[in-house]
């Protein structure tokens, strides 16, 4: 951000907007929306002045959407259905073009069901199917597995989560909760990572092996299984850069948090009301003034 914008408090930063929206012709997206406090904050940066200038919000609550009321209609996505989730789910785990063999096909089809048509839940299952034998036995022990954790409408994305991460060996744990020590949405130099978990520990030594080549394999396993996306690739090849899910995100901070494993603080009042658990490992501190 250049040092003029970095220098303005909020209601001049509000009025700059202003200046230059107005007469121009904008799209603004407001993704994945929480709350409304910061909407009500800047809808006065952006002018209306008829000219076919469109704003766009997402939200998973349905609430958030309807308190807006911008003069826009209120569009509810639907789900997949059952052959939808099924189609994603085959693609995710065969691939582009082999399909799901017959013999698998009536308990993938179950899995998918299960899923409720959610595609976050989808992906994230079809991680595991990706990973586990092809075999109707180990099949219908994973979907039994998973409908006995079923539950309905949104919170299956949580159970599907839980499946997936109790399904990792134990050094991709380790890997995949460390990504709660950055900032949600962050994208983080492959590199740095995987010389911190180096560095911490959870890369096993093999002889024979450089540590940093056993880094990137656990970075790719986590990657084909759905729960770890690439930002930028190299241009020599290999990733760049890479970040997680935000409900991925959540999940392993709580999970971190849970275990022991890491304590997330953001900004300051979190920070004055720690209370230091007693031997915690390790402790992320970010301030809200970095995190946008």
């Amino acid at each position: 951000m250049d040092d003029e914008f970095q220098n303005l408090d909020e209601h001049a930063l509000v009025e700059k907007l202003y200046k230059k929206l107005k007469k121009n012709r904008y799209l603004v997206v407001f993704d994945d929306v929480w709350d409304t406090g910061a909407w009500h904050e800047l809808e006065i940066a952006f002018p209306d002045d008829k000219n076919g200038s469109r704003i766009i919000f997402t939200s998973r609550f349905s609430n958030v959407a309807s308190e807006v009321q911008y003069g826009g209609e209120h569009h509810n996505i639907r789900c997949l259905t059952v052959e939808e989730s099924f189609e994603l789910l085959q693609k995710k785990v065969f691939g582009e073009e082999e399909e799901c063999p017959q013999a698998l096909h009536e308990l993938g089809m179950e899995i998918a069901e299960k899923c409720w048509g959610l595609p976050f839940a989808v992906v994230v299952v079809a991680g595991v199917l990706a990973t586990i034998e092809h075999d109707i036995l180990v099949w219908k022990k994973f979907a039994e597995s998973f409908t006995s954790t079923m539950v309905s409408g949104t919170d299956q994305w949580k159970k599907s989560l839980e499946l997936s991460y109790e399904h990792l060996p134990y050094h991709l744990k380790a890997c995949l909760l460390y990504f709660a020590a950055f900032r949600e949405d962050e994208k983080i130099g492959a590199k740095k990572l995987m010389r911190l978990w180096i560095v911490e520990g959870f890369v096993e030594k093999i002889e024979g092996k450089r540590s940093e080549d056993i880094a990137e394999e656990y970075l790719m396993d986590l990657i084909g299984r759905n729960l770890v996306m690439v930002g930028k690739n190299r241009s020599i090849g290999g990733v760049k850069t890479c970040y997680i899910h935000d409900l991925i995100f959540e999940f392993c901070k709580g999970e971190a948090k849970e275990k022991n494993f890491l304590q997330v603080l953001r900004g300051y009042d979190e920070l004055s009301t720690f209370n230091e658990p007693p031997n915690l490992p390790r402790l992320s501190i970010c301030s809200v003034e970095n995190i946008l």
